[in-house]
């Protein structure tokens, strides 16, 4: 389970590079929707690899787990640290 790690960090890494891609987006002025897709393709990759890196299936409850505090907390502390994917983009 030790020898994991270096995936865990693979994938968390990948899927914060897409959900700053989805920020960079979102301040270029792309429509949020697309920058939303973004967010959720990087989410997406990260837990098809899951399947295919992982030999128990804590790591994924754990890193989903993880994203999940992070993503809330984000919402509550900072709300603007993940903007390419909050909301809907309506008024």
């Amino acid at each position: 389970m030790i020898a994991e790690i270096p995936y865990i960090v693979l994938i968390t890494g990948a899927v914060l590079v897409g959900l700053w891609i989805s920020n960079i987006l979102f301040d270029l002025k792309v429509p949020n929707y697309t920058s939303r897709k973004i967010g959720h393709a990087a989410g997406g990759l990260g837990f098809l690899l899951c399947a295919f890196l992982f030999s128990s299936g804590w790591w994924p409850l754990i890193l989903a787990a993880g994203f999940v505090g992070l993503l809330g907390g984000a919402r509550l502390i900072k709300p603007d640290t993940f903007r390419g994917v909050g909301g809907t983009g309506r008024p």
